[in-house]
């Protein structure tokens, strides 16, 4: 009953909605950029914290030390090719916010 009754409102809620939208287009138009402008407020700083780990972790994380009985080369940590792959697509992400928030 609680569930048909919270389905209802959301039924409503979204008909006025959308009839609003349709009689007030200007108005609707100008919500929507604010929504804009603050969804990508909000992608960029997501991206500038991811960027922030990835780096601390890149330059936190090093090789792990061969054994000293064998001559084998230290490698790279695991995945850091991935996490570099991460930090420049983060990169990305956040010029990208930056442009479409200006």
């Amino acid at each position: 009953m609680k569930l048909l009754v919270h389905l209802a409102i959301f039924a409503v809620g979204a008909a006025l909605g959308v009839w609003w939208g349709v009689n007030h287009p200007t108005q609707a138009a100008d919500v929507a950029g604010r929504e804009d402008v603050a969804i990508n407020r909000v992608k960029a700083e997501v991206a500038k914290a991811k960027i922030e780990l990835l780096e601390h972790f890149l330059a936190t994380s090093k090789a792990t030390p061969a054994p000293t009985a064998t001559a084998a080369p230290t490698a790279p940590p695991a995945g850091s090719a991935d996490y570099q792959k991460m930090l420049v697509q983060e990169k990305q992400n956040l010029t990208q916010a930056q442009q479409t928030t200006n």
